[in-house]
């Protein structure tokens, strides 16, 4: 069988999930996202209840039926797309392929990992948070909001012990160059700052004294956990913060493990979303109480791999249909 992996070419994880379904005597055919859409070629024909969806290969036309499976990884588009052609055709450029691209997974009648509607709707906290409590999971007091004076009363309810942090991740562009925003701490004097929500929406949280982080990755029905103690101090309140200083903290991650109750409440959690794959955060605090924050629809686990956990064999084996998938037909929000 083939696996379509929507990927770009700077994404390593996908070569290595190639390697393995190689090794099941299956293909893993790649969709360069920052190619297209110079190449390579796709097409999808609607005629009645008949959809018929393909891929150009090494010249030859692939269909994508039911027994192709679609490895929706990450999507980079523009860079081969003409910017002479004036800026807002290009922009129109970009959201056509996108769209495009979006259609031949979101329409595809075999299994999807995962659909990108379905990404689209779930990845947001808020809505993630009240399932996750409603699944028996432990979710902080949340406020999102761009009103300064509700900003500034959560902060002195929590004792002046609170971050802040964004919906969605992004980098502005700095003068020493450009640069992700992470989690914060909220000091008392960036108070009058808030003002500056009316631009911008932010999300509040009481700050966790952390013990350990933890990064769960779900493949179908299999969990794996990997753990970051925190007990040196040197991680503050984002350890990607400190990555960046220190490109060793990736190898400081080990192998975990976590109660059966909350794994079974994060395939639960799972099953509600109506997802395949997830990367998700939990931090345990200083009592040893265990707190969920997100799952990344998308998120990165390549560092994991140096933890020693088999996510590659979990993706390659859900792709090839070696184990049974999640039913993902529409997320149960």
């Amino acid at each position: 069988m083939d696996v379509l992996a929507v990927t770009h070419t700077q994404e390593p994880s996908a070569a290595w999930v190639a390697e393995a379904i190689a090794k099941r005597g299956h293909r893993l055919i790649r969709l360069d996202t920052d190619l297209f859409p110079n190449a390579p070629m796709v097409r999808r024909t609607q005629r009645g209840t008949e959809l018929r969806s393909a891929i150009q290969v090494d010249g030859v036309w692939v269909p994508l039926d039911a027994s192709t499976s679609i490895w929706w990884r990450r999507v980079n588009l523009s860079s081969k797309i003409d910017p002479s052609m004036g800026q807002d055709a290009h922009a129109a450029a970009v959201e056509e392929s996108r769209i495009t691209l979006r259609g031949l997974a979101s329409a595809h009648t075999g299994l999807v990992v995962d659909r990108p509607h379905h990404i689209r709707l779930v990845g947001d906290k808020a809505l993630q948070l009240g399932i996750a409590a409603q699944v028996g999971l432990d979710v902080l007091p949340t406020l999102v909001t761009n009103d300064p004076e509700s900003a500034r009363a959560f902060f002195h309810e929590h004792n002046g012990q609170v971050i802040t942090k964004m919906e969605h991740a992004f980098a502005l562009k700095m003068e020493d160059g450009t640069g992700a925003v992470h989690t914060s701490v909220v000091k008392e004097e960036d108070l009058d700052a808030l003002d500056g929500l009316t631009a911008c929406p932010m999300i509040f949280q009481p700050r966790v004294h952390t013990r350990r982080e933890y990064r769960i990755t779900i493949v179908g029905q299999q969990v794996m956990v990997g753990a970051l103690d925190y007990s040196s101090g040197e991680y503050g309140t984002d350890w990607r913060l400190a990555s960046l200083r220190d490109k060793g903290v990736v190898h400081a991650w080990k192998k975990a493990s976590l109660p059966d109750a909350v794994c079974q409440a994060m395939l639960r959690l799972m099953d509600r979303l109506g997802l395949n794959y997830g990367a998700a955060d939990i931090l345990e605090d200083e009592a040893g109480r265990l707190w969920f924050l997100e799952v990344n629809p998308a998120g990165e686990w390549a560092w994991m791999n140096h933890a020693g956990l088999p996510i590659v064999d979990a993706l390659a084996d859900l792709l090839t249909g070696a184990v049974p998938a999640r039913d993902c037909v529409v997320p149960r929000v």
